[in-house]
């Protein structure tokens, strides 16, 4: 009797049994295992999705290449670590250490993982910036941009020697006060050069963030500090939403944090959050994420194509659909099958009947990139 067993795996390695997470905001919790699936002559419609079974071994030749560009169009350069776009493009290279294709994409990669790590050196976030130095000298142990990184940090992060206390000054001769200096001119002055040599966050004592503080500080009402006050903050929330279309969250949050810290007018600040909010919501969207890490609650086997199952033929069908806010299957597609005229119909009318629990993210539903196998193999 032919059986067709649903097999929700990551398609570029050996099918294993599942560990099904349930989704939560911001991260996936692990859900309860599924049961096993019944044959196709004896499954009813069943409100609780069964258990998946091992599937055959996936083709020796499955390329992780397609998948590897869907996660860096998404932005999924380092994580997942199972799917990201770093793990593909290396997994493609060691495979075939000659594919330029999979080198390409770790060079493409690894300059985006470069230019998070410059924004982090910047805002003085060093153990960020040596982990994604790391990460490519992981790799890539050559990287000159890799390399630079991680010396830079160094000279950030080594304690300036210490300076010899000055020698005493013999005792002043008394004379008439002075006339009170006012000292912000001369910090505001400070302050431009610092923006202009764009040490914005760091070095900390003489950053355009710290000299604005000293201002205020000074004095608060000052029309040069509230001016400095000003362009820092436009300037904060500006490189936030650079940070943005950069696709770095992690910079734009620093940067909307810093301009918290000064700003007089929440507004502006609020907005920007709000874009970034909308920005994660719709990057984690976009995550194409295997179907074994979402909850699924109702599910629908497959039929065995006829003309297959008497000529003693088996197969498997990569979908990749979209899980709606409602937990409906749509946008579904054939990725890959192992037959041009086999299974696929029957793949896709499967699916498309699977209902799963909403993803939920940051407290809202949102439709959800998501992929699996479906093996076709007989008993």
């Amino acid at each position: 009797m032919g059986l067709a067993w649903l097999v929700i795996a990551a398609p570029w390695s050996s099918p294993e049994r599942l560990d099904p997470a349930l989704a939560e905001a911001p991260a996936l919790a692990e859900t309860p295992a599924l049961a096993e699936t019944p044959a196709l002559a004896e499954a009813p419609a069943l409100a609780e999705a069964p258990a998946l079974a091992e599937a055959p071994e996936p083709p020796a030749d499955s390329d992780p290449l397609h998948l590897a560009k869907l996660a860096l169009e998404a932005g999924m350069l380092v994580e997942p670590a199972d799917y990201s776009a770093w793990t593909l493009f290396g997994s493609a290279a060691a495979a075939d250490p000659a594919n330029a294709e999979a080198r390409e994409g770790l060079e493409q990669v690894a300059a985006a993982l470069l230019r998070r790590g410059q924004s982090a050196l910047e805002q003085g976030r060093y153990d960020d910036a040596g982990a994604l130095a790391e990460t490519i000298t992981a790799r890539l142990p050559e990287h000159a941009g890799a390399l630079q990184l991680e010396a830079a940090i160094l000279i950030a992060t080594t304690p300036p020697a210490p300076v010899p206390p000055p020698e005493p000054e013999p005792e002043p001769v008394l004379a008439a006060a002075p006339e009170p200096v006012d000292p912000i001119p001369d910090l505001h002055a400070t302050f431009l050069d610092a923006m202009a040599r764009n040490a914005v966050l760091t070095p900390a004592g003489t950053s355009a963030r710290d000299l604005v503080t000293e201002m205020l500080a000074t004095s608060s009402q000052h029309e040069l500090a509230l001016a400095a006050r000003e362009m820092l903050v436009t300037e904060m929330l500006d490189r936030s939403a650079q940070s943005i279309e950069a696709l770095d969250a992690a910079a734009a949050q620093t940067w909307i944090d810093s301009a918290a810290s000064l700003v007089n007018d929440p507004r502006r600040v609020v907005e920007a959050q709000d874009r970034l909010n909308r920005y994660l919501i719709r990057s984690r969207a976009q995550k194409l994420v295997p179907a074994g890490e979402l909850r699924q609650l109702h599910y629908i086997p497959p039929a065995y194509p006829e003309i297959a199952l008497e000529r003693g033929i088996e197969g498997w069908v990569e979908i990749e659909f979209v899980v709606s806010p409602a937990g409906e299957t749509e946008a579904i597609t054939v990725i890959d099958a192992s037959h041009e005229r086999y299974f696929r119909e029957e793949a896709i009318a499967a699916v498309g009947q699977w209902r799963f629990e909403p993803v939920v993210f940051m407290d809202e539903p949102i439709a959800q990139r998501t992929f699996t196998r479906v093996a076709f193999v007989l008993d």
